[in-house]
C-alpha cells in the first residue's frame, strides 16, 4: 500500500479494511488483494487510532486476528496527522488515519487521500462523506465531562458550572487547533450557547472566558487518558 497505492489514507473516520490471507467468500471485492499487499509490507501504519478512542483496541484485535498482520498505531491529533500526511507525500508512510471530518476533507484538499468506499458506502448520508470515498464517517460523538469524584466534590451539571471559582484549575481538554474532539468542542460550546455552525464565536468566546476564570487546568494536543486514569485530571471534557 505505502509502495503500492502511493498516497495512503481515509477519515474521522474510517478505517481502510486491508486484508490478510487468502478468503474464499471476500467481506468485499479486492480483500485479498489487498491483504497480500499489506502482508509484503510487514504490517498497517494507522494514524490517529490511539486505542482509547472509538473502540479501536478491539478493531485492532479482530483485524489481527482474521488477517495477521500487526497494526502499528500514534495518536497524533487530527490536525497533526493531516500536516504529518502532507509532509510525506513524495513518501507515504500512514495507511489509514481516522480524524475530525473537517480534517478529512483538508487532507482531501490537499491530495494526500487515496479514494476508498467500503461496504454500505452508498448508506452513508451525502453530508458524511466525499462523494469519491477520500473521506467518510464511521460514527458520531457527543461531547461530555468526566469527573473525578475523588478530586471534585461537586460535580457540574452544564458549562455554565464550570465557570464557578469552586473548579479552579480542574478542567482539561484537547487543544481546538490540533484535534478533532477540541474543535467538537467549541462546535458544543457554540450551540449551548445560542450560536451555529456559521457562528463559532459563541463557543470561541465562551473558551476564553473559561480561560480567564482561571479554571482550565491544561490544554492537551494528545490523548489525556492515561493521565485522568492517574488520578492528575479533576474535570476532563472530551
Amino acid at each position: 500500500m505505502r509502495k503500492h497505492a502511493g498516497k495512503a489514507l481515509l477519515a474521522l473516520i474510517v478505517v481502510l479494511l486491508i486484508t490478510g490471507a487468502c478468503f474464499a467468500e471476500e467481506l468485499y471485492p479486492g480483500e485479498n488483494t489487498l491483504a497480500e499487499a499489506a502482508r509484503k509490507e510487514k504490517g498497517i501504519n494507522s494514524y490517529d487510532t490511539g486505542p482509547t478512542w472509538a473502540n479501536w483496541q478491539a478493531l485492532f484485535d479482530g483485524f489481527e486476528k482474521r488477517y495477521g498482520i500487526q497494526i502499528t498505531w500514534n495518536d497524533l491529533g487530527s490536525g497533526a496527522t493531516v500536516v504529518r500526511l502532507d509532509k510525506e507525500r513524495n513518501n507515504p508512510q500512514g495507511d489509514t488515519a481516522y480524524y475530525f471530518m473537517p480534517s478529512g476533507d483538508a487532507a482531501r484538499e490537499r491530495g494526500v487521500t487515496e479514494p476508498f468506499k467500503p461496504v454500505n458506502f452508498d448508506l452513508i448520508p451525502a453530508e458524511l462523506k466525499d462523494p469519491d470515498g477520500n473521506w467518510f464517517c464511521i460514527h458520531k460523538a457527543t461531547v461530555v465531562f468526566v469527573i473525578n469524584k475523588n478530586l471534585v466534590k461537586e460535580t457540574p451539571k452544564g458549562w455554565q458550572d464550570l465557570l464557578s471559582p469552586k473548579y479552579s484549575k480542574s478542567v482539561v481538554y484537547l487543544d481546538p487547533r490540533t484535534a478533532g474532539i477540541g474543535y467538537a468542542i467549541v462546535i458544543a460550546t457554540t450551540y449551548a450557547h445560542g450560536g451555529d455552525l456559521d457562528h463559532l464565536d459563541k463557543g470561541i468566546d465562551y473558551l476564553a472566558a473559561l480561560q480567564k476564570s482561571g479554571n482550565v487546568r491544561m490544554i492537551e494536543k494528545t490523548t489525556e487518558f492515561d493521565k485522568f486514569v492517574k488520578g492528575e485530571i479533576p474535570i476532563w471534557i472530551t
